[in-house]
C-alpha cells in the first residue's frame, strides 16, 4: 500500500498514486503498454459541528474542543479519534461538578479539509462570544503509545502561564512544547482567547497514515489529557478575564 500524493479536495482532476514497487515493475518493461481507467465521482455533501453547552453561575464560559474528522485512507486513531475520546472523558469527569463558568464542548468537523468547522461555528456564535471566553482547550493528535503528552499555551497572561506550569508539574507524563498553529485552538487564540493544546510529537510522523490505528493508542495518555484539562478548567472557572489574558 501507499499514501496518495494528491489529497486536496479542491483539486478536481481525478488522480492516482502508484506504489513504488509497481512503478519499478513498469520501468523495467519500457516497451509495454499500460492503460489506467479511473472511475471517480465528485458530489456536494453536508457535515456539521456538534456542540454541547452547560450554563454556569457567571456569564463567561470556557470551551473544550476536538475535531472528529480525519484524512482519507487512514483509520485516524491518533488524529483524531483519541482527541474526541479525551473530550468525551473530560465531559464525563466534569459531569457531576458545577463550575462557576459555563462549559461548551465542541466536536469540530473539517479540520483536515476546507471549509473548516469554525466557518460555521464563528458566525453562529458571533464575535462577541469570544470576548466572554475564559479559555479554549483543544485535544488533537495525542495518545500514541510511543509518545508523550504535550502541552502548549497561547495568549495567556504571565500569571496564568505560571499556574498552567504548576498544574502540569503534577503530570510528569506531560511535556511542554512550542506553540503551534495547525488546529482548532488557533481560531480562539487569534481572537485573544487564552488557549491550551494537548497533543503529542508522534502525530507529526504518524498522522494521516494508513497505520494510524487503534492498536497504537495508549488509553492512559488519553485519560491523563482529560484529567489535566479538567484541572485547568477548575482553575479558570472563577478567574477574571483580565487575570487570564495578557495585557493589550
Amino acid at each position: 500500500s501507499t499514501n496518495r500524493l494528491v489529497e486536496d479536495w479542491e483539486f478536481h482532476l481525478p488522480s492516482a498514486t502508484l506504489p513504488a514497487e509497481s512503478g519499478l515493475a513498469l520501468l523495467s518493461r519500457p516497451q509495454g503498454l499500460v492503460q489506467l481507467r479511473l472511475r471517480t465521482e465528485q458530489r456536494p455533501g453536508e457535515t456539521c459541528n456538534v456542540v454541547g453547552r452547560r450554563a454556569g453561575s457567571r456569564h463567561e464560559s470556557a470551551v473544550a474542543c476536538a475535531h472528529f474528522d480525519t484524512k482519507f485512507d487512514t483509520p485516524g486513531a491518533a488524529d483524531n479519534a483519541s482527541g474526541v475520546a479525551a473530550l468525551l472523558a473530560l465531559a464525563e469527569l466534569l459531569r457531576g461538578e458545577r463550575l462557576d463558568c459555563g462549559l461548551e464542548f465542541v466536536a469540530f468537523t473539517n479540520e483536515e479539509y476546507l471549509p473548516i468547522g469554525e466557518d460555521a461555528y464563528i458566525p453562529a456564535a458571533g464575535e462577541g462570544h469570544f470576548e466572554r471566553l475564559l479559555l479554549a482547550v483543544n485535544f488533537d493528535g495525542l495518545g500514541h503509545r510511543l509518545d508523550a503528552l504535550t502541552l502548549a499555551s497561547f495568549a495567556c497572561s504571565p500569571a496564568f502561564q505560571a499556574r498552567l506550569e504548576s498544574l502540569s508539574a503534577a503530570h510528569p507524563g506531560a511535556q511542554w512544547t512550542e506553540p503551534w498553529p495547525e488546529s482548532n485552538h488557533s481560531s480562539f487564540a487569534w481572537r485573544g482567547v487564552p488557549a491550551a493544546a494537548l497533543s503529542g510529537q508522534a502525530v507529526r510522523t504518524w498522522a494521516h497514515q494508513r497505520h494510524d490505528s487503534l492498536r497504537w493508542v495508549n488509553p492512559a495518555v488519553v485519560r491523563e489529557a482529560a484529567e489535566l484539562a479538567a484541572e485547568i478548567l477548575r482553575e479558570v472557572q472563577s478567574r477574571s478575564l483580565a487575570w487570564l489574558r495578557p495585557e493589550a
